[in-house]
C-alpha cells in the first residue's frame, strides 16, 4: 500500500493505481480502504481528472465518515475549479472534524476571497495568525485583503511583519509599495520599488509602479522611461 503512495509521488500513476486496486480487492480494514481511496483520489487529481477524484473522496468518506483530509482535498479541488462556495462548504465540514487545523482556515480564507467575502477572509487569516504567527502566507493574504478594502495602514503593517523575516521578498515589497501609493506616500513607495529593482532590475511590475510614482512626483520623462520598460518586459520572450 505505501509503495503505491511512493509511486504516486514519483508520477508513476499506473503502477500506483494497480497497487491500490489490489488492496481494495483484498479484505482490507475500513481504515485502510478509506486511506487507499483517498490516495487514488490524489492521483486522479494530479492527473487532472477532478470528477473522478471527488467521487473517490466521497467513497472514502462513505467508508469512514469522520475524516477531515478528504473534505480538505475536496475543497482544494473545488477551489482550483473556481467553485468557491462548494470549497467553503467542504472546509466548513473539515473544520467541524478538526477545529484546530490551521490549514483548513487558511484555505477557507482563500475561498472567501474568491466569492468577495473579504471580511470573512480577514477573520480566517487572523485566526490562523493568532494560532501560528509564523504562518507567513496568512499574513501576506490578510495584507492583500486589507488592500482590497483600502485599509492601507494595516496592509503595510502586515507586509512589514513578513519583511522583518524576509527582507528581500520582492512580491511583498511590491505590495507594500502599492499600499504606500494608496496612501499617496510616493517617496516611501518609490523606496520599495527601488529595492526590488536593485535585486531584480527586469521586474515589469516594479518598473511600472516606479513609473507611476515618478508621474505623481512630477518627473514625467523619467516616469515614461520606466513605464515603457515595463511594457517591453511584459512582451519580451521569457528566458
Amino acid at each position: 500500500m505505501y509503495k503505491g503512495v511512493c509511486l504516486g509521488y514519483l508520477n508513476k500513476y499506473k503502477e500506483a493505481l494497480d497497487i491500490f486496486n489490489d488492496v481494495l480487492m483484498s479484505n482490507s480494514t475500513v481504515n485502510n480502504r478509506a486511506f487507499v481511496l483517498s490516495q487514488k483520489a490524489h492521483i486522479y487529481n494530479r492527473m487532472g481528472d477532478y470528477d473522478t477524484a471527488i467521487q473517490l473522496l466521497d467513497e472514502s468518506l462513505d467508508t469512514l465518515p469522520n475524516q477531515a483530509d478528504p473534505w480538505i482535498n475536496k475543497g482544494i479541488i473545488y477551489y482550483g475549479k473556481q467553485k468557491y462556495n462548494d470549497a467553503i462548504q467542504c472546509f466548513e465540514r473539515a473544520r467541524m472534524i478538526s477545529p484546530e487545523n490551521m490549514e483548513i482556515l487558511f484555505n477557507m480564507g482563500n475561498a472567501y476571497i474568491g466569492v468577495g467575502g473579504v471580511d470573512e477572509a480577514i477573520l480566517c487569516f487572523s485566526n490562523v495568525i493568532e494560532k501560528g504567527p509564523e504562518f507567513t502566507h496568512a499574513i501576506i493574504n490578510r495584507g492583500i485583503c486589507y488592500m482590497h478594502i483600502g485599509d492601507w495602514e494595516n496592509a503595510i503593517e502586515d507586509f512589514d511583519k513578513v519583511l522583518l523575516k524576509q527582507p528581500n521578498n520582492n512580491d511583498v515589497l511590491i505590495k507594500k509599495g502599492i499600499a504606500y501609493l494608496g496612501l499617496a506616500s510616493y517617496d516611501k513607495a518609490l523606496k520599495c520599488f527601488d529595492k526590488v529593482l536593485l535585486l531584480k532590475p527586469e521586474d515589469p511590475t516594479a518598473n511600472l509602479h516606479k513609473g507611476i510614482c515618478l508621474q505623481f512626483l512630477g518627473k514625467v520623462e523619467e516616469a515614461e522611461h520606466y513605464i515603457t520598460k515595463s511594457e517591453n518586459l511584459k512582451h519580451s520572450p521569457k528566458r
